[in-house]
């Protein structure tokens, strides 16, 4: 597999910009002009690749080369049509995968900001990740609008909590799809600049308001509004697995969820870490460590559940869970509508 190149550097600075970075080095004198960036990292990004890809991504339903219709040129009609100008066509097309392989060179000049007014992560060795990584997103989704809507992106073994929030903006099921599918169309930026093959996979704990959601986003992958795998999960299923070998056998999908993150985060030998790379704030990293673990009366492993969280005085694990849905990959029996497949 490729190592980081020019192109992933698109992907580098679009994980996180939540941590700070040591100060960029003083150009040496006598180097020459000094670039100047004059953007931050997500106006480059919404600026450039955004509109970019979109042209990119409308080949898939329009032919650049085809004749115009009466009344269409600048009417915004498609995405060609809305970005190309005056030049069309294939050359328009070109051009955008030009656009953006340049991009990669304009996020690496020095003293680049991000949004939060906090230097681009392009020099530390824990961001960088590999070219054709595959890109996965969990989403826990608030109770009836309480507790908190979390979102999490895993770019190969790289793990970062990407959205959280809380109150009424939670409550509508279709503003949630509406907020999740603001990440699935970054990720797939994302996995077009990484060469990524497999489609982004974005999973989603289905129980109470979270089906709505689901079948939202299920239904707008139909209409190709993304190119996104939907994966509902109910965690109060069946795991579907039979390993009595096991030492730690979970009772539902959600103490398999919990149990895998756990095996995942553990430091292997000889490396001295896990085999994923967590970079989450304090809040999640204390939410992954809080519930406790217990043996039920058929000796299977289950896990605190939130409500007795709560009890304890402790916030509900909502990060945490949507950041162990992002690498947790469940067995799915096929269910009603075909949107479940048997994933082994």
């Amino acid at each position: 597999m490729k190592t980081l190149s020019w192109l992933a550097v698109l992907a580098l600075v679009s994980i996180s910009c939540t941590s700070q970075p040591s100060a960029p080095a003083a150009p040496a004198a006598g180097a020459g002009p000094v670039p100047t960036p004059y953007a931050n990292l997500a106006q480059v990004m919404r600026g450039i690749p955004f509109p970019a890809s979109n042209l990119i991504f409308d080949t898939q339903t329009n032919d650049p080369a085809a004749a115009a219709k009466p009344g269409e040129p600048g009417s915004g009609a498609n995405a060609t049509a809305q970005f190309s100008g005056v030049y069309g066509g294939w050359q328009a097309v070109e051009n955008s995968g030009l656009a953006i392989a340049e991009t990669a060179n304009l996020l690496l000049v020095p003293g680049r900001k991000c949004q939060n007014g906090k230097p681009v992560p392009n020099d530390r060795e824990e961001w960088p990740v590999t070219m054709g990584s595959w890109i996965r997103l969990g989403v826990d989704v608030a109770a009836d609008g309480g507790d908190e809507l979390a979102i999490s992106r895993s770019v190969g073994d790289l793990v970062t909590l990407r959205h959280t929030s809380s109150g009424s903006t939670n409550v509508n099921a279709m503003d949630v799809a509406g907020k999740i599918l603001e990440h699935i169309k970054e990720a797939e930026l994302l996995r077009n600049a990484l060469g990524t093959d497999a489609p982004v996979r974005v999973k989603i704990d289905a129980n109470g308001l979270g089906w709505g959601v689901a079948s939202t986003l299920i239904a707008w992958g139909r209409e190709e509004v993304h190119h996104a795998e939907i994966i509902p999960v109910f965690v109060s299923e069946d795991t579907y697995r039979e390993d009595e070998d096991s030492t730690l056998r979970p009772y539902r999908k959600r103490d398999e969820l919990w149990l895998t993150g756990r095996a995942l985060m553990q430091p292997r030998p000889g490396i001295g870490r896990g085999a994923i790379r967590l970079r989450v704030d304090n809040r999640s990293a204390a939410q992954l460590s809080a519930p406790t673990y217990g043996t039920n009366s058929g000796g299977k492993t289950v896990v605190e559940t939130k409500k007795s969280m709560k009890a304890r005085g402790l916030n509900s694990p909502d990060r945490a869970e949507a950041i162990l849905l992002a690498v947790y990959e469940p067995i799915l029996k096929e269910k009603d509508g075909g949107y479940f497949a048997l994933l082994a």
